[in-house]
């Protein structure tokens, strides 16, 4: 699988960067993929970054996989798959490891429900050296 396959398959119902960042970020760390799968991260603003990510953001909306949400009164969009996005997504689950597709579903929830303090900090607290950076207050 390519590191944006992982991508399109993190999206669902809609998710903000921050939480992009940090689901693909702890899919990196933990889930035991194959490093060519992976986004290669460091620490930034809010924690672990990677800047391919949104490149690959760009890419799979360019293929009408993906589309951007404005949230209403915030300076950053939320992103989604499309119905062409739920198509490959599905074709995707098929050819992905199962292990690793079952550690990224449930990341996707616990990412995609946790609370924005409650997911940085825990982030923070599993890999202190990310949050050298961080301007979120801990």
């Amino acid at each position: 699988m390519k590191r944006r396959e992982w991508l399109l398959l993190l999206l669902d119902g809609g998710m903000d960067p921050i939480r992009i960042q940090k689901g693909m970020f702890l899919f990196a760390m933990e889930s035991g993929a194959p490093s060519p799968e992976l986004y290669r991260f460091e620490p930034y603003n809010w924690g672990p970054f990677s800047r391919p990510i949104y490149g690959d953001l760009e890419a799979l909306e360019a293929d009408g996989l993906i589309e951007r949400v404005p949230v209403r009164g915030a300076t950053y969009a939320q992103y989604r798959r499309t119905s062409a996005g739920n198509a490959a997504a599905e074709r995707l689950s098929g050819k992905a490891n199962p292990g690793h597709l079952g550690y990224l579903l449930q990341l996707r929830t616990n990412v995609a429900s946790a609370t924005f303090d409650r997911l940085l900090r825990g982030v923070y607290k599993k890999y202190p050296e990310y949050a050298s950076r961080s301007i979120f207050n801990q």
